[in-house]
């Protein structure tokens, strides 16, 4: 074996030997970013349950507000249904009175919103 031989040899076994840790440091670089996916999964699951979790409640205490002023404006009604019935003839008149304008304005609005 020459000088050359001993020379490439070297060269060549130096070279697996840098295969070798550039492969074994690609087998840690590949099981980092499977943890870092992992991780980044968990969080995603985590924060898409604390968003989930939120919009409920927030969506719950909607609801309730909105039950209660269903409930507010039904009282209202029938508190009023309560006063209709106590007015006479006249007093009905002078209601309807002030009414019909705004129904027959309402019913020929294209915009209804403008008259609410």
């Amino acid at each position: 074996m020459t000088m050359n031989d001993n020379g490439l040899s070297g060269i060549v076994s130096i070279e697996k030997e840098v295969q070798k840790r550039i492969d074994e440091e690609q087998l840690k670089i590949d099981e980092w970013l499977k943890e870092v996916m992992k991780k980044a999964e968990e969080d995603l699951k985590n924060a898409e349950k604390d968003l989930k979790k939120a919009f409920d409640e927030k969506l719950f205490a909607f609801e309730e507000g909105i039950k209660h002023e269903a409930s507010e404006i039904i009282k209202r009604v029938e508190e009023l249904q309560e006063k209709i019935k106590t007015l006479n003839d006249n007093e009905l008149k002078k209601i309807l009175i002030n009414f019909i304008p705004r129904i027959i304005l309402y019913h020929e609005c294209e915009d209804k919103t403008r008259l609410i």
